[in-house]
């Protein structure tokens, strides 16, 4: 158990970076299908669908911050593209980061 919160642990501290779960296999020194499986099974999504969730709960929190551009928020949480940002962002809360921004900005000034 202990070995896969090291992997999830690196997972998070290197969320700009992306690794293929070959690479990440090779570095924890596991098969890759064990890899997946066992992350799967102890934090009940797989590890890309867990990073990209980390990475749009990140984003979130910055655009309620709203002290910097989208662009620079998608390019802390690793997208080089900010439209592939706005495309994941979209697909998980149902609205722009702009909207959520300008939402989120609203309910504090009411």
């Amino acid at each position: 158990m202990f070995i896969f919160q090291k992997h999830k642990d690196f997972v998070v501290e290197h969320i700009t970076e992306h690794y293929t779960i070959e690479e990440l296999a090779e570095r924890f020194e596991i098969s890759p299908t064990s890899l997946k499986k066992c992350f799967k099974e102890m934090y009940g999504v797989p590890i890309y669908t867990y990073c990209r969730t980390y990475r749009l709960q990140i984003a979130e929190k910055m655009l309620r911050e709203g002290q910097l551009s989208v662009a620079e928020i998608a390019a802390k949480i690793g997208y080089i593209n900010p439209n592939k940002f706005t495309s994941a962002f979209c697909s998980e809360y149902k609205m722009t980061p702009t909207e959520y921004r300008e939402k989120h900005i609203m309910k504090v000034l009411d």
